[in-house]
């Protein structure tokens, strides 16, 4: 959970008509319903002011629909209070930050690899993703942080192979 979304925000002007607007560092987003992978929602009204964590990328939906923001979409998220244990913003962070510190190779490559993501528009879409997920300061981090960790060439390459195959990168 902590590896796949890098953003927190605040959601603000909820409708029941199945989305609201996520503020987060980044502006404002529009976060619909159908993205939410926590429990299952019949509405977003009374959400106001709830914390959520979300990733930022290309919708499959917005894309085929030709709406003029559809590569920088909130593409999933979940209610922080949904996370066991229940965090705030900057325990989410904080909790991300140690996350990504302790990672080992297989997980980063994992979570590189955004397989999720990949599903979600083979899925909707019937194709690849057409626009990147949107990465953070603590994966970028992370990343330059293994690389500068490399004991040998192999390894290295390997690193770097996962990063620009990413949907990240």
């Amino acid at each position: 959970m902590l590896l796949r979304y890098p953003f927190v925000g605040e959601l603000a002007r909820c409708t029941d008509r199945g989305f609201g607007f996520l503020r987060h560092a980044r502006g404002e987003s529009m976060a619909h319903i159908r993205e939410n992978v926590g429990h299952a929602l019949q509405t977003m009204q009374g959400l106001e002011g709830k914390y959520c964590a979300f990733a930022i990328g290309g919708s499959p939906s917005r894309y085929t629909q030709q709406k003029p923001d559809w590569d920088r979409a909130v593409v999933q998220w979940i209610l922080l209070d949904e996370i066991d244990p229940a965090l705030t913003p900057e325990s989410y962070q904080l909790a991300r930050k140690a996350e990504l510190a302790s990672v080992d190779k297989g997980r980063l490559f994992n979570t590189l690899a955004a397989e999720w993501y990949v599903r979600t528009w083979e899925q909707k879409a019937r194709e690849q993703p057409k626009a990147l997920l949107i990465p953070d300061d603590l994966l970028d981090r992370a990343l330059n942080d293994s690389l500068s960790q490399c004991s040998d060439l192999e390894s290295c390459l390997r690193l770097l192979g996962a990063i620009v195959t990413s949907p990240y990168y």
